[in-house]
């Protein structure tokens, strides 16, 4: 069986080494299985084509990477195989089929992202062609040597794209809450003594800092990790955190993760408290509660305004981008004020005795 692992790679889709047998039996019998057509010749054949340019040859024994539906399609030193691989951390695998001597081989490994199953599949190849064997173990190694020798130097040129002797602008308390995307979840940033911490989409990690509020992850190897991504917080007009931004990405913009709603804001005790009549001049403005526990904003001669939790005991106006109303106590523990945070200032309104 496949090593156990708490993730749920490929439909959580779970085999052995004798069901891969079978499979790819049925494969190079065109859709038969002990006997039995299962699908047809003409189906089992349109999988195993190429339909869609993959990539380039990366040695001379291969040919250019097609994929079809389901299986990549190559050569290898003149002789097509199809086959696709397999993995997640902890484990790979490798399957090829050579239809022409009606032979398919697969390797599993308890390793992840390692060229054995490769080596050890070119091998047996070579072998039942008669050839002599590519040396791909010492090819690859060699390439290991020069990667490992480049990621030194890579290492070393860290520190020059940092901002030296810079610090960031708030403690390091203010960047910790989740923070969300509509289509990539949820970040959570936390802090542990003098360090934050990061949590997204199983992934966690140590933060560390960068420059000024840039912070950034770790590489670790064999692990399932944004390696080395950089994190940087940005903050809104009256300098709270708002949200931050990563490039998760590597042909669009930084993806921007919103801050969510935190703190009194969020309390349905806190809103019912804010509810009442603030006046600023010779009008009134009135806050009431709508039946699923949102505030309301009426202000005259203007159409009604809802108000969503943002941070605190700060409010959005949801039909004004940018426009914030904060409820602030008194000395007895009362909302005594309805303050606007608006682009062109701020304003306060007086609670009505």
């Amino acid at each position: 069986m496949l090593p156990h692992h708490t993730t749920t790679g490929a439909g959580a889709i779970v085999t052995s080494v004798a069901a891969l047998a079978n499979w790819m039996k049925f494969l190079l019998a065109e859709g038969e299985f002990a006997g039995e057509r299962l699908l047809s010749s003409t189906r089992v054949r349109e999988m195993q084509s190429p339909l869609v340019f993959a990539s380039a040859a990366e040695w001379e024994e291969f040919g250019h990477s097609h994929y079809g539906l389901g299986f990549n399609n190559t050569t290898y030193r003149g002789e097509r195989v199809v086959g696709h691989s397999g993995g997640w951390l902890g484990w790979s695998t490798l399957m090829r089929l050579m239809p022409a001597r009606n032979t398919g081989v697969a390797v599993f490994t308890n390793t992840g992202a390692n060229p054995v199953s490769s080596i050890l599949i070119n091998r047996v190849h070579d072998h039942l062609a008669g050839n002599e064997p590519v040396p791909w173990l010492d090819r690859l190694r060699d390439m290991r040597r020069k990667a490992l020798a480049q990621q030194k130097s890579d290492d070393a040129a860290k520190p020059t794209a940092r901002k030296l002797n810079t610090k960031p602008s708030h403690d390091l308390a203010d960047f910790c809450g989740a923070y969300e995307h509509p289509a990539y979840g949820r970040v959570v940033i936390t802090q542990d003594g003098d360090s934050l911490h990061w949590a997204w989409r199983g992934t966690k990690a140590k933060l560390a800092h960068r420059h000024y509020d840039s912070f950034q992850l770790p590489y670790v190897f064999g692990e399932l990790n944004p390696d080395d991504l950089v994190i940087t917080f940005a903050t809104d007009r009256d300098g709270n955190i708002a949200s931050l931004s990563a490039q998760l990405e590597a042909l669009v913009p930084d993806i921007v993760f919103t801050r969510a709603a935190a703190g009194e804001c969020i309390d349905p005790a806190f809103r019912s408290a804010c509810v009442g009549e603030y006046i600023r001049g010779d009008q009134t403005h009135v806050v009431t509660e709508d039946a699923e526990g949102e505030l309301t904003l009426k202000i005259p001669f203007v159409p009604l305004y809802r108000l969503r939790p943002y941070q605190g005991a700060t409010f959005s106006i949801v039909q004004l981008d940018g426009y914030r109303t904060e409820f602030r106590r008194g000395p007895s523990g009362a909302i005594e004020e309805l303050v606007y945070h608006q682009p062109n200032g701020t304003f306060i309104a007086k609670r009505s005795p």
